[in-house]
């Protein structure tokens, strides 16, 4: 087959140089057939593999002959043409009459979220009880998810509103490296001013890590990424006033990084926890190069700034599509709900889920929803790799005729 945009343009070549494409039309064994459909679709990672294309095509008999004939001929036709079925066609007939069974009895019997299935108004109203479902969910899920998060610990200690972390006074590295996901410190050392967060006589470690950062470069004080090393880094115990931690040893940048932009940054924790207690401060380096780390999930680009910091964007690769039914006009929760729905058969929304357009711009609910723009929204999915983003795209279609 040859796949261009639409299946009008589709053509499928047997294997005997038969070419077939839409609204073709011939006789075989005395039968008009009619080629009567085709459609090609180009899944971007279906299930997270490699890209693939699927190709479906409907064959329409011009016959009144019953289905066992019907079927004894699309297996000659098969069989004449060198195709193969995907089904043993034995089954066919015997799973066609008893569908034929279950079609003229089904109705009348069974019911979808409390309506029979008996015409398409009353499947609609079912599927309505589904979208209702969804919408609910996903406005709960909007109450609560900037709420915090109450500690279930009885002996928690409390903390004083004012506490800030502690000051890192002097950075000292020996030429700090990075190269193929790698970054080399040697004889690096920190000192840190004590304060309230460093407890007399406990053990605090230096740690390399990667801080998120704004547009403008300031860093953001949550969800440290500590970077992992197989070296041993020296711990040691504080007193009073400043305690100096060195290490010299060599951290590896993680391949699933949650989409964002991260500095790299050395700073205090504690020994047992790895809880950090200090400000940060980023790494400037002495060499290093520009580099781009790709797995099948991210894509992490690694630049190094005028002041020879660095800067890690890290870009999710994975991708569904949902689609949607034309109409005249669409509402914000039109598209909020499609898009919902495809993600939570596969995956979970992030705290942060908006509707977005391709350029990253966020979509709120005033906004006119255009005909032909393509909208997305970032969840998370499981895979054999960890928990990792992935975005649902829709694209609104232009007309009634646009698939």
């Amino acid at each position: 087959y040859v796949p261009e945009y639409g299946s009008d343009k589709v053509t499928i070549t047997l294997n005997n140089g038969t070419t077939l494409k839409k609204d073709d039309t011939f006789t075989y064994n005395g039968v008009e057939l009619k080629f009567d459909f085709v459609n090609m679709e180009y899944y971007s990672n279906p299930g997270f593999a490699d890209p693939q294309y699927d190709a479906s095509f409907t064959l329409n008999f011009n016959t009144t002959q019953s289905t066992d004939s019907a079927i004894n001929l699309l297996n000659a036709f098969l069989q004449d043409h060198d195709l193969t079925c995907k089904y043993d066609i034995s089954n066919i007939k015997n799973f066609t009459s008893k569908n034929k069974d279950v079609v003229t009895n089904m109705p009348s019997y069974y019911q979808w979220n409390g309506y029979y299935i008996g015409s398409e108004a009353s499947f609609n109203a079912g599927r309505e009880v589904v979208n209702g479902l969804c919408e609910n969910m996903f406005n709960y899920f909007t109450q609560v998810k900037d709420e915090p998060v109450e500690s279930l610990s009885l002996y928690s200690p409390k903390l004083k509103s004012n506490l800030t972390f502690a000051t890192i006074e002097n950075v000292n590295i020996s030429n700090p490296t990075y190269s193929d996901g790698i970054v080399s410190i040697s004889n690096a050392s920190i000192t840190v001013e004590g304060n309230d967060l460093l407890e007399k006589n406990s053990k605090y470690v230096l740690k390399v890590g990667l801080s998120r950062v704004d547009a403008n470069g300031n860093f953001i004080s949550k969800n440290t990424i500590e970077l992992a090393t197989t070296d041993v880094v020296t711990a040691e115990r504080y007193s009073k006033n400043t305690i100096t931690l060195t290490s010299t040893a060599n951290y590896q940048i993680p391949v699933i990084l949650e989409e964002g932009r991260y500095a790299i940054v050395v700073y205090a924790a504690t020994e047992d926890e790895g809880i950090r207690v200090s400000e940060m401060k980023a790494i400037a380096f002495a060499e290093t190069e520009n580099d781009t780390i790709e797995t099948v999930y991210y894509k992490i680009e690694i630049t190094q700034n005028t002041d020879n910091t660095l800067t890690i964007i890290s870009m999710p690769k994975s991708s569904i599509t949902a689609t949607i039914d034309y109409k005249d006009a669409y509402t914000y929760a039109d598209i909020r709900r499609t898009l919902m729905q495809k993600l939570l058969n596969i995956g979970f929304p992030t705290n942060d889920t908006q509707i977005q357009l391709e350029d990253n711009t966020v979509v709120s609910e005033n906004d006119e929803i255009t005909h032909g723009s393509t909208y997305k929204m970032k969840f998370k999915v499981e895979t054999t790799a960890g928990v990792v983003d992935a975005y649902v795209y829709c694209t609104i279609p232009a007309s009634k005729l646009y698939k």
